[in-house]
């Protein structure tokens, strides 16, 4: 009998891309900008060093607070992901816990004044909607978004995933991913996790689940070797709309 396998899945990077709407509610959030900016003319008026900042931040980000780097006038460029994570250490606490606060509020109230609007700065990766309702595989989400925002962006895709299988506002994955096993009472290789964070899916496979690698979302040259290093399987969108049908090389 083939052993039961779960699909844990990331969502932003890996199911869908969201970038525009993490510039805006950042950005408002953080500035305490107007709701009415949360647009494409908000988008527009953006810096544009503040867009290529955060383009470039984004690929070392794992969680929300992550966000509140660009915003610091002394971090530029990046080499490496050491870096990165050394700077953000350095950040007052309290600073970063008030900014998460105030972007998860302004997300809030945007999806809920510009519903529409919201959905649509959110768009699957090709394939990914269509393979998502045709699996038969159980499917968890294992993300850094909040639940609600996560839930609310798959029905209206028309895909059905019951809400105690989104695991959102996750800092670190580790523990979801234990409580997905948990859920479905399977041992934790039988957890099958992808990822574009390489540290988050580094992290899973040295904790004994089945994580793989998302090469199509945000990653910085130096994730290539770190996924070589650790022996994590890196993948394409090919790869993951056809799990379940043909087997990955672990």
């Amino acid at each position: 009998m083939t052993p039961k396998r779960i699909l844990a899945l990331d969502f932003d990077g890996l199911l869908v891309d969201g970038l525009n709407e993490c510039l805006l509610v950042s950005w408002n959030g953080h500035h305490e900008v107007g709701v009415d900016r949360f647009s494409d003319t908000g988008l527009a008026d953006l810096p544009e060093d503040f867009i290529e900042k955060f383009k470039h931040h984004r690929s070392f980000a794992k969680h929300l607070g992550h966000f509140y780097m660009p915003f610091q006038r002394d971090a530029g460029v990046f080499r490496s992901q050491g870096e990165f994570d050394q700077a953000y250490e350095a950040l007052p606490s309290r600073e970063v816990e008030a900014f998460i606060q105030k972007v998860s509020a302004y997300r809030t109230l945007a999806r809920q004044t510009w519903r529409e609007r919201w959905l649509g700065y959110h768009t699957f990766y090709d394939g990914l909607a269509d393979w998502l309702l045709e699996s038969d595989l159980p499917v968890c989400i294992v993300t850094a978004k909040d639940a609600g925002s996560v839930s609310e962006i798959l029905m209206q895709a028309g895909i059905q995933v019951p809400p105690g299988q989104i695991y959102g506002e996750c800092r670190e994955k580790l523990t979801a991913l234990q409580a997905v096993a948990d859920q479905f009472d399977v041992p934790r290789e039988q957890v099958c996790f992808f990822d574009d964070n390489v540290l988050n899916a580094r992290d899973a496979l040295q904790a004994g689940f089945r994580a793989h690698w998302a090469r199509w979302g945000y990653n910085a040259p130096e994730h290539a070797e770190i996924a070589r290093q650790a022996g994590l399987p890196a993948v394409q969108l090919h790869d993951l709309i056809t799990f379940g049908t043909e087997e990955l090389v672990a």
